[in-house]
């Protein structure tokens, strides 16, 4: 059964490169650029049947990423046990990447200056709860050009920097079953 939520794994031999993934994640598009990569795409599921089939000397396995399971799959002669190289390659940015993210930034600060300047009064009205503060803070940054959406649960922040609520236990995506007013005790 394909996990809801998984990282691909790209196994990388001297003749031929396979990325293991869920396919229906891929778009057609990306299928045929793997294709023409000359990149060969086989189901997320079966990393296992490829790292047992690998027959190269030797291969890199993070050991801060890598689990026990797909470990012992491995049966070349050496296993080299060194951090992966792709995350300090993913922290180079050109100079596009470098300007969007000081923009979203930016962005992202002005609807957070907008959103503290409210916060206080509206906390002491004692009528807000941790899902109106949260519908609040994506409603200023909503008003930033380019809003796509959240790409996380606000309320994580907010529960976080509220005293003892901080502590409580919360359900049902993230939320207390009963929303409790801030500021009202």
């Amino acid at each position: 059964m394909q996990p809801l939520c998984s990282w691909p794994y790209l196994l990388i031999e001297q003749n031929r490169s396979t990325l293991y993934i869920n396919k229906e994640k891929l778009g057609a598009e990306v299928a045929e650029y793997l294709k023409s990569q000359q990149i060969e795409v086989a189901e997320y599921a079966d990393v296992d049947k490829g790292l047992a089939r690998y027959a190269e000397y030797n291969i890199l396995l993070d050991p801060n990423t890598t689990n026990y399971t797909l470990a012992q799959k491995v049966t070349c002669q050496e296993i080299i046990t060194l951090p992966s190289p792709v995350p300090a390659l993913k922290a180079v940015k050109n100079d596009a990447e470098i300007r969007g993210f000081r923009n979203a930034m930016l962005k992202d600060g002005i609807a957070m200056v907008k959103f503290l300047k409210w916060l206080k009064p509206a906390v002491e009205g004692g009528t807000e709860t941790e899902m109106s503060l949260d519908e609040k803070l994506t409603s200023f940054r909503a008003e930033q050009p380019l809003f796509r959406g959240k790409s996380f649960r606000n309320h994580r922040w907010l529960r976080s920097a509220w005293g003892y609520r901080a502590l409580r236990g919360h359900t049902r995506n993230g939320y207390s079953r009963k929303a409790t007013r801030i500021g009202a005790d």
